[in-house]
């Protein structure tokens, strides 16, 4: 499984027991981190708007990755940098945290403490300051502890796409996958694609509004001559 934005490796954790994993992030940093929690997958750094391995595979993954594509022509690149990659019949799985149809202006909050006396609190502030264009904004406060008991805040920003979820599988020759997330559902696919598929709705069903977060996939289909790419 190739999987595109990989960070620091969570997703790859969980998923490496069912897969032969190759990682792909843009970050050097997340991929050290991701090379020290799974030192047998392989890793890479590219762009996943532009990366062409020159090889194929069972599955592609791109999980919350795909909000950083903040304009169509964004979008497009990452989406065909899966269709390149997928074998014909594969499975293309992506995760974003919000589609155009389902986005909601929220908060969040929470933290963690360590035995050393280390903490961090965190307030997650999630807007849409213009309706009209492809972009949210999510701006995080956090409050991080040291162990000798100070305290530093930090601010961070980020700028996230916001797209329809039928833009994903326009062009080529691509057909939803009918289904493959929700309870209930009981179509046989290839262990890889079913491994994939649970995973994905562990992630969906975590959320504390399962609605809220609308998990896709698109199947993949081409002739096995065409590998310049969708028509």
């Amino acid at each position: 499984m190739l999987e595109l934005g990989s960070g620091g490796g969570n997703n790859a954790f969980h998923l490496k027991s069912e897969f032969e994993m190759t990682l792909v992030d843009l970050s050097a940093d997340m991929l050290a981190i991701s090379r020290q929690l799974n030192p047998e997958c392989e890793h890479i750094q590219a762009d996943m708007r532009t990366l062409r391995l020159g090889r194929i595979f069972d599955a592609i993954f791109v999980h919350d990755a795909i909000d950083y594509m903040t304009s169509e022509d964004d979008l497009r690149q990452a989406v065909d940098t899966a269709y390149q990659h997928c074998r014909v019949g594969g499975v293309a799985v992506f995760v974003p945290d919000d589609i155009a149809e389902n986005f909601e202006p929220a908060t969040e909050h929470g933290g963690h403490d360590a035995p050393d006396g280390r903490g961090a609190r965190y307030l997650e502030w999630s807007t849409d300051p213009d309706p009209s264009d492809t972009r949210t904004r999510t701006d995080f406060a956090f409050l991080l502890r040291t162990p000798d008991g100070s305290v530093t805040v930090v601010h961070d920003r980020h700028e996230l796409g916001l797209f329809p979820r039928a833009l994903v599988a326009q062009g080529a020759d691509r057909r939803r996958v009918p289904g493959p997330f929700r309870r209930g559902s009981h179509q046989r696919r290839p262990t890889s694609t079913r491994a994939l598929c649970r995973y994905a709705g562990v992630m969906e069903y975590h959320h504390d509004q399962p609605d809220k977060l609308e998990t896709y996939g698109v199947r993949l289909q081409r002739p096995e001559s065409q590998l310049a790419g969708p028509p």
